[in-house]
């Protein structure tokens, strides 16, 4: 059973949650390729600092918004208006960052004391608007959000009457993952018995084994990976007896894929967004790109993220399976 950590400015866990399969249907239309006509004046909410009193939001500009501001769920239309009334949020100036009209804009107070921020109806073609609309569209951000108070009242399930799952390795997809030569591959699984045992061989050589892992998931070094060119095959296993076929995957370093990485780069260059906001980001157009080939991929942008609640909704999906 995974760890359930609660505190005041977010929710933050790690076990997994079984009974999100089927509930996410959509989600495999987060993205497409061809840059989109970011219309009706609708503006999503990236990031915003805390306390949310900091903030001034008006409906129409004359009725204010007294719900909770949430990233990705809470959208304003056309005519809306935002004014960041405090200056300093703790140690830091406050902030909202807003994707609106097919770019990223960030409000601050000096940016907004004189004259509130409105949201304007004027379409603008942009990648960027691209990955924004379809977020709204498969309306991903709002389901998680709802599952995560479901399953925080009927508490964590059961992970030792399940069968080992690892919905990141595919047994049918080669997943790609980029070759930087910085990081390793950080890998999650549920169900089974531990201990847990993980391979990696190149070809037909042995080239790492962890014997005796206690916890369902971890983080292979890079060496593991030699050069960390070509495809690899990744086998896991647990301990109970009734598993003689182990869980078998293969994965693909690659250097490549301009279509794909292009548009990950553009992401991250964004600077009006956090580094959590550029990994999250990156990390919903890559899950639909070429089957679920990226998902893996995708996984190590947001595995890190434990700081910003859509990032955490991201990497619980992964691990779980409602996503490709």
């Amino acid at each position: 059973m995974r760890r359930l950590d609660c505190s005041s400015s977010q929710l933050t866990w790690g076990w997994s949650i079984r009974r999100w399969h089927g509930l996410f249907l959509v989600v495999i239309m987060l993205f497409s390729m061809i840059p989109v006509v970011w219309g009706a004046g609708i503006a999503t909410i990236i990031e915003l600092s805390e306390p949310q009193n900091a903030f001034e939001v008006m409906l129409g500009g004359s009725t204010k918004i007294t719900e909770k501001l949430v990233p990705f769920v809470t959208k304003l239309q056309a005519g809306d208006t935002v004014k960041v009334i405090k200056k300093d949020c703790g140690e830091k100036p406050c902030f909202m960052t807003l994707g609106d009209n097919g770019v990223s804009k960030t409000l601050t107070f000096d940016n907004t004391r004189d004259h509130p921020y409105k949201i304007e109806d004027v379409p603008t073609t942009t990648i960027f608007g691209e990955v924004l609309k379809n977020i709204k569209d498969s309306l991903i951000f709002i389901k998680a959000k709802e599952f995560y108070v479901q399953a925080l009242k009927s508490g964590p399930p059961d992970s030792t009457t399940e069968p080992l799952t690892a919905p990141l390795l595919k047994p049918d997809v080669t997943a790609k993952l980029v070759s930087d030569g910085k990081n390793g591959l950080s890998l999650a699984w549920y169900g089974g018995k531990k201990p847990y045992t993980l391979a990696v061989y190149q070809g037909k050589t042995l080239l790492l084994e962890q014997k005796n892992i206690q916890t369902e998931g971890l983080k292979l070094d890079s060496q593991a990976f030699g050069k960390k060119n070509g495809t690899y095959r990744i086998v896991l296993s647990d301990s109970s007896a009734t598993n003689s076929n182990p869980i078998e995957s293969k994965i693909e370093w690659v250097t490549g894929e301009k279509s794909i990485l292009s548009k990950v780069l553009d992401i991250q260059l964004d600077k009006n967004l956090s580094p959590s906001a550029q990994q999250t980001l990156s990390a919903a157009w890559l899950i639909t790109q070429d089957k679920g080939m990226w998902s893996l991929e995708a996984y190590q942008h947001v595995v890190k993220e434990a700081n910003y609640l859509p990032a955490l909704w991201i990497k619980t999906g992964l691990e779980n399976g409602i996503m490709p």
